[in-house]
């Protein structure tokens, strides 16, 4: 294919050149001078001069329009938030190192909280997913054994009780109810009794001798029974203690069957809670109270709830024990000290009170109390005849759903662990883990100091955070080659390769200290980027004021790279750095002229100031572009020569000249100095001592007006004759 289209477009030169020869003898015609292939010497005719051939290189030229431009820019985008305190200066050319933007970000306590809130809650997940996962691979307890066999057990007395009618005690119980609720009514409808009337008396004969004692000091007896008293409420004191540790012991127990019995984390918000010496908070009470309402895991959270109203009741206890020995203590101190003046008006005042009541017994009942006394016989008559009722087919159903329950529970702790279970276990572990690694860094970004973004060099783009424990990586590499550019470390410190190590740490944080940044050792991404060498900060009509806040995700403005770096480090440790433009011109070249811009060709470049400069074809296109109107294209790169940078041209355009050479060192005449035989073919009218003489020729490659000849006797420096301008 490219061997037809150079036939073809040589075909087009000499078409080229036969048109001019056709002219020129048509202009030899014109003047009377058409020449037959006998003609010998003619005499020179004013019309016309001589000109001498040449040995010379045959080029064809071409022009293309292109545009001056650089590599695509670079979008600086914000990656944190805070105060906006530099900017890199609109034009300015940013070198290695240098700053694009700093901020300053002041945490507000609000969102340290919310960060320090976030740690706590992703902490307790994972610590949930640890026992969960634990309790997987750990056989079941004997206690966890114990307390399914009891809930198995309450399930079928629940179930055992609904069946049965009634027993006698409780029916004995019941009518008990009733009787006393009607007794208590009879009393507010009858007078007071002598017994009443005379316990009425005897409590006002009490307080009567309470404060005759007061008034008088304590005997032996009182001393002694008061010491009883003590040593008695201390016992006491200590054995309610002990109440309090077994009965938490047993509530722990409850709650870990219960977290242990709930595979579908119906119970998620009471497993993290440890609750050893704690109060149980009242929202649990609900929660627990709802799972059994809604038989879930009902029989777990009865025991559970069971065992929080024990520790609540051995906690009741405790304290009326321990007021109770603060009392006997207080009565006993009290028979060594005079009585006080409160305690002789308190005893005053119950005096009073037992007068009162002594008189209240002379009085009717009020309304009120014979209302209340009412409502409660009806109570205890309503809860009597329910004992004559037998059990609803919801109340059946309810309790064998409770009973199955029980036993699936029970069974299951017999049963090892799928491996469905294990790995939904293991992910909910390592999803936790990461969850709380993100909230860990997320208030380890909460910091109060400077921030900022540098330039550094190197082909491979910034995308993740670099830190000590990240996978390996080209560019940690690229990072470790421009710390030891910038004189901040060594090829043997930094160790050049792609790990990230301790001695990195230490490199980024004395760099950090040394531009007053928050001295991590760690990049997070966005403070680091990466472009090809030197760049230029483009203008901006977003900018945001210097002092303003910024956000994550503000675009600034841009930078155009304008030169390649490389750096090179020797075994020696010196530090080598080559630049390159990378200014270049981007031309269309149809595909019938791609032989004038092969890869390497230079060419000619000329600037809106008609100055030129070389350029040289980087890259051509692999694939025919084929527009809906004019001839197939080929997209052409070429790359600008020398350091001489052209940045105020950027974006203008251009003309490239594109010149091939067709022969090299060829005998060559100017075209129209070609004569057409009458016999056929051509012939030049070389200029001799005595006139002029025609001599045939054979003609080659044409190009820039003249035509490769081959005829004899011919050289350069032949004097020829050819038709005056």
């Amino acid at each position: 294919m490219k061997k037809m289209m150079k036939n073809w477009k040589l075909g087009l030169i000499v078409a080229g050149g036969i048109l001019v020869i056709a002219v020129a003898v048509g202009a030899f015609m014109a003047k009377g001078t058409y020449f037959s292939q006998n003609d010998q010497t003619q005499a020179i005719n004013s019309d016309f001069s001589t000109v001498l051939l040449e040995q010379k290189n045959l080029k064809t030229y071409e022009s293309f329009s292109g545009t001056l431009k650089y590599e695509d820019d670079v979008h600086i985008i914000t990656t944190g938030e805070g105060v906006l305190t530099y900017l890199a200066p609109e034009g300015q050319g940013l070198t290695r190192g240098a700053e694009i933007y700093r901020i300053y970000q002041s945490p507000e306590d609000s969102e340290l909280l919310a960060a320090d809130q976030q740690v706590t809650s992703a902490d307790a997940n994972v610590a949930q997913a640890e026992l969960i996962l634990e309790n997987l691979n750990s056989p079941a307890t004997a206690a966890q054994i114990a307390s399914a066999d009891a809930n198995v057990a309450q399930a079928e007395l629940t179930l055992e009780n609904l069946n049965s009618p009634a027993t006698a005690a409780q029916i004995a119980s019941a009518d008990a109810n009733v009787a006393q609720a009607e007794l208590t009514l009879e009393n507010l409808n009858s007078p007071a009794t002598a017994a009443q009337i005379a316990s009425a008396d005897a409590n006002v004969a009490q307080a009567e001798l309470t404060l005759e004692n007061l008034n008088s000091p304590a005997t032996a007896a009182q001393i002694a029974s008061a010491d009883a008293n003590v040593a008695q409420a201390e016992s006491n004191l200590t054995q309610g203690e002990n109440t309090i540790i077994s009965t938490d012991a047993a509530r722990l127990i409850a709650r870990q069957s219960l977290c242990n019995a709930d595979k579908e984390d119906e119970a998620s918000w009471l497993c993290p809670y440890n609750l050893r010496g704690q109060a149980f908070p009242d929202k649990l009470i609900s929660s627990l109270i709802d799972m059994i309402s809604n038989n879930i895991l009902s029989a777990e959270a009865n025991s559970l709830l069971n065992a929080q109203k024990n520790y609540e009741a051995a906690l009741e206890s405790l304290g009326v024990l321990e007021k109770n020995l603060e009392q006997v203590l207080s009565s006993r101190l009290g028979l060594d000290e005079p009585s006080t003046e409160a305690e002789v008006f308190q005893a005053t005042q119950t005096l009073n009170s037992a007068k009162e009541q002594r008189l209240a017994l002379n009085e009717l009942p009020t309304e009120a109390e014979l209302l209340q006394a009412n409502l409660s016989l009806q109570s205890s008559k309503e809860q009597r005849l329910a004992l004559n009722e037998l059990p609803t087919e919801a109340e059946l159903l309810q309790a064998n759903l409770s009973l199955q329950s029980s036993k699936e529970q029970r069974l299951a702790l017999n049963e090892l662990p799928t491996e469905a279970e294990l790995l939904q276990a293991t992910q909910s572990l390592n999803s936790a883990t990461s969850s709380l690694n993100i909230a860990l860094q997320n208030r380890k970004d909460l910091i109060e100091g400077y921030s900022a973004s540098l330039l550094m060099f190197g082909e491979l783009s910034a995308w993740r955070d670099m830190k000590e424990g990240i996978a390996p990586g080209e560019d940690i590499n690229q990072l470790k080659l421009n710390l030891i550019a910038l004189g901040y470390g060594t090829n043997e410190t930094l160790e050049m390769d792609s790990t990230f190590g301790s001695n990195t740490t230490e490199a980024i944080m004395k760099l950090q200290s040394d531009l007053n940044l928050i001295s991590s050792g760690e990049i997070n991404f966005g403070e680091i980027t990466f472009v090809s060498g030197t760049s230029m900060v483009n203008f901006s009509s977003t900018l945001p004021n210097i002092g303003g806040k910024i956000n994550t995700g503000t675009e600034l403005f841009s930078l155009t790279p304008i030169e390649r770096i490389s750096t090179q480090i020797s075994s020696n440790g010196a530090i080598n750095i080559s630049s390159k433009s990378l200014q270049k011109v981007e031309i269309q070249v149809d595909v019938a002229d791609q032989n004038l811009v092969v890869k390497g060709s230079e060419v000619e470049i000329e600037l809106p100031d008609e100055s030129t400069i070389v350029g040289v074809v980087d890259e051509v296109g692999s694939f025919a572009i084929v527009p809906q109107d004019g001839d197939p294209f080929l997209e052409v790169s070429i790359a600008v020569e020398g350091s001489t940078e052209y940045f105020k041209w950027t974006g203008a355009v251009v003309t490239v000249n594109a010149t091939k050479e067709l022969a090299k060192g060829v005998l060559a005449s100017p075209v129209n100095g070609l004569l057409a035989l009458l016999s056929g073919g051509y012939a030049l009218e070389i200029v001799t001592e005595t006139g002029t003489i025609l001599v045939p020729v054979e003609t080659g490659i044409y190009a820039d007006g003249w035509v490769e000849i081959n005829g004899s006797g011919l050289q350069p420096g032949t004097e020829i004759v050819v038709p005056s301008q």
